[in-house]
């Protein structure tokens, strides 16, 4: 693309078949937001983060109208902004507005002819280097699909898993700053209670979902705010499983966490 770019092309011959549209897909924390940072510092590429929720609309791709000194005034909005000039455009929870505004704004500007209509009527071809990253987490509680002609626009798809157990054990010892032993306790009381949801006579693999190093993460918080282990493990990971099924959080409490031995830390 850059040397299409060098050599005079235009927008539209300069990407080619080359525009770069991806999906990352995975349950929260494993580090779907965090690798596209780190993917942009690599790359010395700009990165904007577009938040989107079931209350967004057009105007996060057409530009917002805004009061400023007393007077309406067009603001040029982060995705608007990167499409046109150029960078990493990081669409986070993708998948949680209507699917006629995602379309309305991504749909032209993901796929030929490239455009965002910038104030409702101003075409805005897309840059050249203008990568469009989507993030959405799949399977937990009020989690939506992305609907099908969005999805097709996103020709890769990477699916991020938990990490291996050493990697999972030395993510919690740098978000928490807490001993070593402390965080594999965790770690093995989260995997105590992920195996006990996937035995057969549970199977509640979609519940799994809701557990991530973010749930591990806040039971080594409340040990480093004064719970007692297991108090912390019922306030953290029982609690996720709560969220989804109470009974069978009440009965991973009596046959998992009720006899789960505490180490001396």
């Amino acid at each position: 693309v850059i040397k299409r770019m060098n050599e005079g092309k235009t927008k539209y011959e300069a990407m080619g078949n080359d525009v770069v549209n991806a999906l990352l897909l995975g349950k929260p924390g494993t580090g779907k937001t965090h690798m596209v940072y780190a993917m942009a510092a690599a790359l010395g590429m700009p990165v904007a983060s577009v938040v989107w929720s079931q209350n967004s609309d057009e105007e996060e791709g057409e530009g917002k109208t805004k009061i400023v000194d007393g007077h309406p005034q067009l603001c040029i909005t982060d995705l608007l902004r990167f499409h046109e000039k150029g960078g990493i455009i990081l669409n986070e929870e993708i998948n949680l507005p209507q699917a006629s505004v995602t379309m309305g704004i991504l749909g032209q500007a993901t796929e030929s002819p490239y455009i965002i209509l910038k104030n409702g009527y101003e075409r805005i071809v897309r840059h050249p280097l203008t990568v469009y990253l989507g993030a959405m987490n799949i399977g937990t509680a009020g989690s939506k699909t992305l609907n099908q002609a969005l999805s097709n626009r996103f020709k890769q798809k990477y699916i991020l898993d938990d990490p291996k157990k050493e990697t999972f054990i030395s993510i919690l010892e740098q978000k928490t700053c807490e001993r070593k032993e402390i965080c594999k306790w965790v770690y093995d009381m989260y995997e105590q209670v992920v195996e006990y949801l996937r035995l057969p006579e549970v199977n509640e693999e979609d519940i799994v979902l809701n557990l991530s190093i973010r749930t591990c993460v806040g039971a080594i918080e409340n040990i480093q705010d004064g719970d007692e282990p297991i108090e912390a493990i019922e306030a953290s990971i029982v609690g996720a499983v709560a969220e989804a099924n109470l009974e069978v959080a009440r009965n991973l409490q009596y046959e998992v966490i009720s006899i789960a031995s505490v180490p001396s830390f």
